[in-house]
């Protein structure tokens, strides 16, 4: 009898192990699949020259949306700064 009751207790040890390796998998997979750090973002001509008295280094890169050329650069650059 006891030793039926350890087998119960294994069994329900690893059901239980089991199922909290799954959903932190999962919570894992989906929380973290699509993070890629910002490595730019929109700000205003205030902030920027906010920025530029501060007289720390930027890099600022300007586009228009309704340009084709920048449209087909924004790919490529977000390629290589992330």
């Amino acid at each position: 009898m006891e030793l039926k009751q350890k087998s119960i207790k294994n069994r329900f040890f690893f059901i239980i192990s089991g199922s909290a390796l799954l959903l932190i998998s999962f919570f894992l997979i989906f929380n973290f699949k699509d993070s890629k750090p910002q490595t730019y973002k929109d700000i205003s001509l205030k902030e920027l020259q906010m920025k530029l008295d501060s007289e720390k280094d930027i890099k600022v890169y300007v586009y228009k949306t309704s340009c084709v050329a920048c449209q087909e650069l924004k790919p490529i650059l977000d390629q290589v700064i992330s």
